[in-house]
């Protein structure tokens, strides 16, 4: 908080009076921080800043960070584990890496439409060629896919974003640092669209 010492709060950037309630709200040692769109109108710099001090404070000092955001660039960066709520409720929840690679986009040619279908949460296809989004990605999923008679494939890990897009699910994110204990309440990635 350097060269901030002779300023009000009032006078304080966005940025400075963010990192300001980070370091009162960790002055005494909370074992669950919960933070609501801590980056949201911050430039980039001070936001790259709050993301570090965060990831440090989990990381270092081993506290549960909830940190719900718009900007899932953000989440992304910083999430051991990711929560999606859809109107009010958990729709989605799993540790940050299984969740990433269970979701790919697969572009191809060929393959029956009718038969494609079944194996993408979402799918766009011409006749000829296709993009899906699954979020069942494994080993006999692209068995199944070859299966189609679908040709010249390729498949890539998506983007948290790219996932929420493909699932019709909404914002935001919240990030939890340890394994949540909820089960109920889920929507099933695999086989079954959103409610």
């Amino acid at each position: 908080m350097r060269g901030s010492s002779k300023k009000t709060v009032r006078q304080m950037s966005k940025g400075m009076r963010m990192k300001l309630a980070l370091v009162m709200a960790l002055s005494h040692r909370p074992r669950l921080l919960i933070l609501d769109e801590p980056t949201s109108g911050l430039d980039p710099l001070v936001r790259r800043e709050l993301l570090e001090q965060i990831s440090g404070v989990i990381r270092d000092e081993g506290r549960t960070v909830i940190f719900s955001s718009h900007i899932i660039h953000d989440v992304e960066q910083v999430a051991d584990y990711v929560a999606i709520l859809q109107e009010g409720v958990i729709a989605v929840h799993a540790d940050k890496e299984s969740l990433l690679d269970r979701w790919r986009r697969a572009n191809g040619v060929r393959g029956a439409p009718e038969e494609l279908r079944p194996l993408f949460r979402s799918l766009q296809t011409d006749g000829l060629s296709f993009v899906g989004t699954t979020g069942c990605y494994s080993q006999e999923w692209l068995s199944r896919l070859q299966a189609t008679g679908a040709a010249d494939l390729r498949v890539n890990r998506v983007s948290l974003e790219e996932i929420l897009l493909a699932a019709g699910l909404h914002y935001p994110l919240v990030m939890l640092p340890v394994e949540p204990v909820f089960q109920d309440g889920v929507i099933p990635l695999c086989g079954q669209q959103p409610r």
